[in-house]
């Protein structure tokens, strides 16, 4: 008995010795909000370019709380608007930008309840916009090409996940937004009064990355990236089949998700190689005119430095 008990010690000791010899390998945690130039990423997941194991997708229901989980490096990697990007920066956060995704070119609206048909109709009116930089930008730049200022309207902080209600109880009289929610509120009646098709080339969507997360795992961080083109040829090649699994997440209709990707560029290996790559990469001057914009409207305390930014070694 004593030499049973002996050898269960040993075997169980030896169980222990080999389970700490491997050190178990956690997922990367990659977040984003519910947007369709991130969607390429779900698509991925779907077709199995990785696993869970592999890549942990979370989605968020709101931009803030994507920032905040990137802050608390509750995640590794964000999909994050460049405004975005800048505000991060400018808070003391380190992070790189590795991966142009998209720009908004008509995805990003103000949409307006029936009857008003201009952001002048604005005026005096209840206009609903998430508490972050990008509706803020958004927002103001519409007013800005309308003439008009903050002061003109009446600012409903509304998270993104309270967009659809809010407007269709008549808590407000328009809302910043994107799709989903654009899709849903103008099959309510609610008409654009404002898109990002006005301000093209100032929404760019980028994949962020912590750069001490980056400097131990560039293969696994360039596999990610990979599988982000893989699923773009995917979409390219079978657009019908793409929209299918993809609009089924958002809750709209293959015909009503490819009508939203109509208002995006998503970024190509090539176009990207020419944004992020080489000794001056084009990025940075989208960055630098983004920057005295958002100074001018208060939205960031003065420059921020972009010296360090971009990181384009994953891109190949």
């Amino acid at each position: 008995m004593m030499n049973l008990i002996r050898l269960m010690g040993l075997i169980g000791c030896a169980a222990l010795v080999a389970a700490c010899g491997k050190e178990a390998v956690s997922p990367m945690r990659v977040g984003t909000v519910q947007w369709p130039g991130y969607e390429p990423l779900y698509l991925a997941r779907t077709l199995e370019y990785f696993n869970e194991s592999q890549v942990k997708l979370i989605e968020h229901t709101a931009t803030t709380e994507t920032i905040d989980a990137y802050r608390n490096e509750a995640i590794d990697l964000a999909g994050l608007t460049l405004d975005e990007v800048l505000r991060l920066k400018q808070q003391g956060k380190d992070v790189k930008i590795i991966l142009a995704m998209d720009v908004s070119n008509g995805a990003d609206v103000i949409v307006a309840r029936q009857g008003i048909t201009s952001m002048q109709g604005l005026k005096g009116k209840r206009v609903g916009v998430e508490a972050n930089a990008l509706g803020a930008y958004m927002l103001g730049r519409g007013l800005e090409l309308a003439g008009m200022k903050p002061a003109d309207i009446r600012i409903v902080p509304l998270q993104f996940s309270e967009h659809e209600s809010a407007f269709l109880q008549k808590k407000v009289d328009a809302v910043v937004t994107f799709d989903p929610g654009r899709t849903k509120l103008l099959k309510q009646g609610g008409t654009v009064v404002f898109d990002s098709s006005r301000i093209p080339n100032e929404i760019v969507a980028a994949l962020v990355v912590r750069p001490d997360y980056l400097e131990k795992n560039r293969d696994k961080v360039r596999q990610l990236v990979n599988a982000w083109y893989r699923a773009l040829d995917y979409l390219g090649q079978h657009r019908e089949e793409a929209a299918r699994h993809m609009a089924a997440r958002h809750g709209i209709s293959p015909e009503e998700f490819l009508d939203s990707l109509d208002g995006l560029k998503l970024i190509s290996r090539e176009e990207n190689e020419r944004l992020i790559g080489g000794s001056a990469p084009q990025i940075k001057d989208t960055l630098r005119r983004l920057n005295g914009l958002m100074k001018d409207k208060g939205l960031l305390e003065g420059d921020v430095n972009l010296d360090d930014l971009v990181d384009p070694g994953v891109l190949h």
